[in-house]
Order: structure tokens, then C-alpha cells, then sequence
């Protein structure tokens, strides 16, 4: 099924003052007295919002979520506060302190909603702020590639006991990379933006490797690898780091978790931690592999989750990432195609440069994969 996030319009982000006014509406003691932006995300629109004056001042994140992307928010906003609970309850009884720095927590409005409708129809919801905290995406080394590891293995172990019903589906097909592959095609023969003459190249790199859009799912079909609760988007950017320490907090952004594959959360942190360079890199050349960096991602994922890998899970954690890099691949070139209406843009070839560069990551990946699957099995063998 191909996904239906590619219906998206381009929106302005809301100004200042409609957030502050929205942000009155959550449970919160005073009344809202600064906004400012937070955070470079795809999808939602961030802002931090203190409430009262001085150091007292609380704190809350707020967002004005995307309908485009998550047209089910009821959906959305029920798997949210289920996972959170049940992350909540078992950091409690394993006396974990700090329970408010560890895990999400949601604040409902005045009216004991979950999300905000605003009266133009845009849709808001707020959480603690975490403080004290810095965002993965600011973190470098093999040290936050271990601790990333180790933090979304973590997270997968946690969901394997939450209690039925299973999680609802959020966004359809999410990783379904054949019909991503479709997608592009798709695309590519229609061509509503007269840009496919200019992607010839991507186009033929991205049909040659076409194999790898049901290597995954056929192993799946096949009953090797099972379906579990996934994050579904598993990235530096969607991790909190504590500012002293830095150890890896909470998990973030828990609007795609829902059944899935453990190998897609793998092979997105691979993808992302991996290789150098950043995931819109304009100099391809600076995408190299990092063997060290893989290591420790794996050992941090593995001591959190290894004991519940399956043989064949273990057989494809070294591919993982070109699978998840080729998808990548896919939706920034299908994006690009249709006018760029899902993805946030810079510049006009914005998506173009990130299929690009996520191509050169797959190629290291591919390249490298011998020394990856060495690296793999030594961990296994431990």
C-alpha cells in the first residue's frame, strides 16, 4: 500500500502569538508568557512556552502537529499515551528515579483532551519540557552512537509486554519500501513538476537497486523475522541527552511507534550514525564510512536486545541500514518529484541533495558490508 502522506500542502508556520493563545488552553497553573521556536523537525512545528515569570517559570514543549502527514490523530494521541504509561509504570517499579526526565509526559488541556483543535482547525498538544537536557542531534562520537544503541533497544524491550490490544497504525505503509519504490515510479512517469529529465541518474541508481525493497518484508512473509512494536523513526534527533552526563534519556517523537520491524529502528540509527556527513550533505565525497561508529551502535543495541534476536534478525542487522538508506533515498526523490509537499524544504533542490546524499550512504554501506557483518558476529559470539 503506498502511503498517503504525499497528499501534504505546504503550510506557513504559525506565528507566535496563535501559538501563545493556544497555549493557554492546557492545564496549566498562570497564564503563557513566552514562545519561542524550538527544534529543527520535518514534520510538526515546535515551541518551548513558559508559563509565569523568573525561575520559577514552567515550562512546556508545544506543537502544532501536522493533520497532513497524521490525519488520525485520535489514533495518534491514543498509541502515545499507552506507550508512555506503560514506559512510566515499568521505570517505576524497576525504581528508576527522575520518572519526568525518563520518559514523555503529555498534559492534557483544560478540557481533559489529549490535543488542542484551535477554532481555525489546527491542532496542538504539549508536554513537559525536558530540562536540563540537549538534543542527540548535537552529540557526536562513538560514545552517543552506543548510548543511541543501547537507548532504542531499551525502548523496543520495554513494549514487548504492553498489555493488547496491539497499537494502531498511524501511518500506513510507513516502511514499506516497495511501495516506495512504486511511489517513485510513479512519480517519475508522471511528472508533475517537469523535474524527472534532471534525475535521470537517481532514477537508474535507485532501479538498480531495487532488490532491496522486499528484502526485508520477504523475509518477513516467510515467518523469519517477527512483528514487534517499533519506533518506527529511530534517530539521533528523536533522542535527549542528559547535559551532564550524557547518557541517553527519553526517546522522543512517538507518533510513528506501532508494529513494525526491530531491523528498521536498526538500520535507521546505522544510516544515520554510520557514515559522516550530514543527511542533506552537499559534498558526497565526505560520506565515508565509519566502522568504529557502527561497532558501538551495535554493541549499545545489542546488550540492550540481543538475547531476543532472532537468527535471522542477527543475519540482517548489517544490511539493515542500506535497506533503510534506500528508502530514504526513495521518499526525498519522490518528494522532489511531486513539488516537495511532504518533507520541509530550505532550498528548491533541498530533497534532490538529501536523495543524493542518502544514495552515497547506501553505496558505503554496500561497500562496507563484509566488515560490517564481522563486526556483527563478534557481538554475537560474546
Amino acid at each position: 500500500m503506498v502511503p498517503a502522506v504525499y497528499a501534504r500542502e505546504v503550510t506557513t508556520r504559525p506565528t507566535l502569538d496563535a501559538v501563545k493563545a493556544c497555549a493557554g488552553a492546557f492545564a496549566v497553573s498562570g497564564a503563557p508568557e513566552q514562545v519561542r521556536p524550538h527544534g529543527t523537525g520535518h514534520i510538526h512545528d515546535s515551541f518551548v512556552v513558559s508559563y509565569g515569570n523568573g525561575v520559577a517559570a514552567r515550562r512546556l514543549l508545544v506543537q502544532r502537529l501536522n493533520q497532513r502527514v497524521l490525519p488520525n490523530l485520535d489514533a495518534v494521541m491514543d498509541n502515545l499515551a499507552r506507550v508512555t504509561e506503560h514506559l512510566r509504570a515499568r521505570l517505576q517499579r524497576a525504581g528508576v528515579g527522575d520518572l519526568g526526565r525518563r520518559v514523555l509526559q503529555l498534559v492534557p488541556t483544560r478540557a481533559g483532551q489529549s490535543y488542542l483543535r484551535a477554532a481555525d482547525g489546527e491542532c496542538y498538544r504539549a508536554f513537559e519540557l525536558i530540562e536540563d537536557s540537549v538534543s542527540g542531534e548535537l552529540m557526536s562520537g562513538e560514545r552517543a552512537a552506543f548510548e543511541a544503541g543501547r537507548a532504542f533497544g531499551d525502548f523496543q524491550l520495554a513494549l514487548l509486554d504492553l498489555p493488547a490490544p496491539p497499537l494502531r497504525v498511524t501511518i500506513p505503509g510507513f516502511h514499506d519500501t516497495a511501495a516506495r519504490l512504486t511511489a517513485l515510479r510513479v512519480a517519475a512517469q508522471n511528472d508533475p513538476c517537469a523535474r524527472a529529465a534532471d534525475v535521470l541518474r537517481e532514477l537508474d541508481e535507485a532501479e538498480a537497486h531495487a532488490p532491496l525493497a522486499t528484502l526485508l518484508s520477504a523475509a518477513q512473509a516467510k515467518g523469519a523475522l517477527p512483528e514487534r512494536i517499533a519506533h518506527n523513526d529511530a534517530k539521533l534527533g528523536n533522542l535527549l541527552f542528559d547535559a551532564r552526563s550524557e547518557r541517553a534519556l527519553c526517546v522522543l517523537d512517538l507518533d510513528t511507534v506501532m508494529p513494525g520491524l526491530w531491523l528498521h529502528d536498526f538500520g535507521d540509527l546505522v544510516r544515520v550514525l554510520a557514515c559522516s556527513g550530514a543527511e542533506d550533505a552537499r559534498d558526497l565525497d565526505s560520506i565515508q564510512l565509519r566502522e568504529p561508529m557502527y561497532a558501538a551502535l551495535a554493541r549499545g543495541y545489542v546488550e540492550a536486545v540481543g538475547a531476543q534476536l532472532s537468527d535471522s534478525e542477527w543475519e540482517l542487522l548489517p544490511v539493515a541500514g542500506a535497506v533503510i538508506s534506500f528508502e530514504l533515498a526513495l521518499r526525498f526523490l519522490t518528494d522532489h518529484l511531486q513539488g516537495d509537499r511532504y518533507f520541509k524544504i530550505a532550498h528548491p533542490s533541498h530533497n534532490l541533495q538529501r536523495a543524493r546524499a542518502q544514495l552515497r550512504v547506501l553505496q558505503r554501506l554496500e561497500h562496507g558490508v563484509g566488515d560490517l557483518r564481522a563486526l556483527t558476529q563478534a557481538l554475537r559470539v560474546q
